[in-house]
């Protein structure tokens, strides 16, 4: 499946019907886009608790951001529909449209793991997010976008096991 949100919430959502099928707690785990791409499928589905490490939570304003780097306007992205750039994946009309017509939010428990020094997503974009919604952030010193070093391994698998305990 493509990382295109027509593709992917759909197929997210069958993940979630069959779970509610099969199961009576439910809760979600996602990462960086893979938190769009849920609380896009899972909006207005009760689960017991969700956590989110490096949520893009904003993709209109990640989109937009994309476009001032590459010197692009909305009328040159409307007018060509999709704009190749050099460092990153095709800048589309309709992925910038899709994302603007479908804010996200977050429903019931929520957690956040966010790394202090994420250059992928403002804190500002999270602080938003979580003066918006009802959630509870968690900020790692010295973190990244992606928790991938030791260090950072185990404070996630900390914040992992501490959050489950609460919930």
């Amino acid at each position: 499946v493509p990382l295109l949100p027509w593709a992917v919430v759909p197929e997210l959502s069958a993940v979630m019907a069959y779970a509610q099928a099969h199961w009576q707690h439910i809760a979600v785990r996602a990462t960086s886009i893979g938190a769009w791409f849920s609380l896009l499928a899972f909006a207005g589905t009760p689960v017991e608790c969700c956590l989110l490490v490096s949520p893009l939570t904003d993709m209109a304003g990640m989109i937009s951001s994309m476009m001032q780097a590459a010197n692009v306007t909305e009328a040159q992205l409307e007018a060509a529909q999709e704009i190749a750039v050099p460092d990153g994946p095709a800048l589309s009309w309709r992925y910038l449209c899709y994302a603007r017509s479908h804010p996200v939010s977050a429903e019931g428990v929520t957690d956040i793991l966010y790394g202090e020094c994420d250059e992928t997503i403002p804190r500002r974009v999270i602080d938003g997010f979580i003066a918006a919604n009802p959630c509870t952030l968690t900020v790692m010193t010295g973190g990244e976008h992606w928790f991938h070093t030791p260090e950072q391994l185990e404070f996630m698998k900390n914040w992992e096991h501490e959050t489950l305990s609460r919930n």
